[in-house]
């Protein structure tokens, strides 16, 4: 478990949602309290409430995918400070939070990516983890309409 990246916290916007690397994660590094933290790399660190290992890019698997966006929607709607992270904060928990936004907000992925993005520059899902997040939205947007319809 090597932490040699440096400390990402940043809030997007005005919501209780933040992204950030694993050192975010790691106690006294940063003046935030998070009620949760969603861990999408390999492993958890001590302040991870939920880890969801998620591939970077190539071979990521839509179900853990769907399982971190749940999660993450859910610790969201509780109102609470939630932190997603992963290595250095740029594609995996960009990927989540901007689906997250996406879902929430209504509105496509790619502007819920530009908001992450005022926040945090630096944020780039790689193209696989940008499918999986295109492909919860699709689910989601069939699922409300069977409900209405």
């Amino acid at each position: 478990m090597a932490l040699e990246h440096p400390v990402v916290c940043e809030q997007i916007g005005h919501r209780p949602l933040f992204i950030g690397s694993s050192r975010a994660a790691a106690e006294g590094t940063t003046e935030e309290t998070f009620s949760d933290v969603v861990t999408v790399s390999s492993y958890a660190l001590p302040l991870t409430t939920e880890c969801i290992p998620l591939i970077d890019g190539a071979g990521v698997e839509y179900s853990q995918f769907k399982k971190a966006v749940e999660a993450t929607r859910e610790a969201y709607q509780r109102g609470g400070k939630v932190l997603v992270q992963c290595e250095v904060g740029m594609s995996r928990s960009a990927a989540i939070i901007a689906t997250v936004l996406a879902v929430e907000e209504a509105k496509t992925f790619e502007e819920a990516l530009e908001e992450v993005q005022r926040y945090r520059q630096r944020a780039a899902p790689r193209q696989p983890l940008r499918e999986c997040a295109k492909q919860y939205l699709r689910e989601e947007a069939d699922s409300s309409d069977s409900l209405l319809g």
